[in-house]
């Protein structure tokens, strides 16, 4: 990758925040973190980032909620949509209701997540160019 990804991850459990951001980071990216999405919505209004990571069970809002105000206030960052729930809704339904641009299940394991990620990315960039 050319130049070096900034990433948002938004997911309320510090666990999956650390080993994720961790492994993200070795592989080249700028990742900050946030484990309130309200918190993190303001965080948005001055801080670009390439890609976000959202989970979307989270106590404060949904990532349905969290994309909808995102998207009002006129971002439109690219998001991968994550969630450890993949039974309770399927993903192709997802990303036609929701305004994301990926998902991914948690279940999968972050090999899995870094491979979708580089391949964002570099989507990304190319669209950039």
């Amino acid at each position: 990758m050319e130049k070096m990804a900034r990433i948002l991850m938004v997911d309320d459990d510090p666990s999956i925040i650390e080993m994720t951001k961790m492994s993200l980071e070795s592989e080249g990216f700028y990742v900050e973190s946030q484990e309130n999405p309200v918190i993190a919505l303001e965080h948005l209004k001055t801080n670009q980032f390439d890609l976000i990571l959202l989970d979307y069970f989270m106590p404060e809002m949904t990532g349905d909620e969290f994309v909808n105000q995102l998207r009002i206030a006129g971002d439109n960052t690219v998001i991968l949509l994550q969630t450890g729930y993949a039974e309770e809704d399927h993903p192709i339904d997802l990303l036609k209701s929701m305004d994301i641009q990926g998902y991914f299940d948690k279940t999968k394991g972050v090999d899995e997540l870094i491979m979708l990620v580089i391949s964002m990315v570099k989507t990304i960039q190319k669209v950039k160019e």
